[in-house]
């Protein structure tokens, strides 16, 4: 196994259990201890785990986020192949709105392809990524910058957004959940993403809503955005089967498809 491999064995190891025995890994991994004790002390950097006395214990409360640089791992494949779907959402001339997180970057490499686009986005990833793409006009979005986003965030970008008209908006979310409605971790993240979906309504946009699932696959997140119904309309999920099928077996999500969605597509 590599280092990412490891790590989600790891994961899958601490949410099936909770906490996970340095010296188990070690001999069911065929590594030595030593090399479970650092993928452990990332693991901790990152925040996903509590290091205890030979092991660690997963952090999985509902404040719990994973940094930018370990999501980018998880789900590599499936989010490209996200990305790509998303292209067909993409036309001459648009404009589209770019949210935070791995997918949408993904998103955002697939775009030197097209022409006469605006981009506009509060992703410092996405601005990255674009910045050399002549064909597009790439619009960035003042704020308050948060590292675990990697993007701009408060009333600065809020009163930003206020001021274009948007074709298509590729939102990312962190929680879905059938009496909870949607949800994101942080505070401000969420009154942003709160402000685009509102933006979205208010102007009759096409939507497309990106699913982009944590490493922990959650359901529920910190900052509630609204009920589902905040949703309706021309409103596309795409997310990964493996996510939607763990989604399945904790929550009725074919009740959450059907009130959510008009249309949900799994990148497969």
């Amino acid at each position: 196994m590599n280092a990412i491999e490891r790590k989600r064995y790891i994961l899958d190891e601490l949410q099936r259990n909770g906490s996970v025995v340095i010296t188990d890994l070690a001999e069911r991994i065929q590594v030595s201890s030593m090399t479970i004790r650092r993928d452990l002390n990332a693991m901790a950097e990152d925040g996903m785990v509590t290091l205890e006395h030979g092991g660690a214990v997963l952090n999985n409360g509902s404040l719990f986020e994973c940094s930018i640089s370990f999501k980018s791992e998880i789900n590599a494949a499936e989010k490209k192949r996200i990305a790509a779907k998303c292209m067909e959402y993409i036309n001459e001339g648009d404009s589209i709105f770019l949210d935070t997180g791995t997918t949408p970057n993904e998103l955002a490499m697939l775009l030197r392809g097209k022409r006469n686009i605006s981009v506009l986005t509060h992703s410092l990833l996405v601005a990255n990524t674009a910045a050399t793409m002549r064909n597009i006009k790439l619009i960035m979005c003042p704020g308050e910058f948060r590292e675990n986003s990697m993007g701009f965030l408060g009333p600065l970008t809020d009163d930003f957004i206020q001021c274009f008209q948007i074709d298509t908006l590729f939102l990312s979310l962190e929680g879905i959940d059938l009496n909870d409605g949607i949800s994101v971790v942080d505070v401000q993240d969420g009154h942003t993403k709160k402000v685009l979906v509102e933006k979205a309504k208010a102007g009759g946009l096409t939507r497309t809503v990106t699913l982009e699932p944590q490493v922990a696959a959650p359901v529920e997140a910190g900052q509630r955005l609204g009920e589902l119904s905040v949703l309706d309309g021309d409103t596309v999920l795409l997310t990964v089967p493996l996510v939607a099928k763990e989604a399945v077996a904790r929550r009725s999500w074919g009740q959450v498809f059907t009130q959510l969605l008009r249309m949900a597509v799994f990148a497969a």
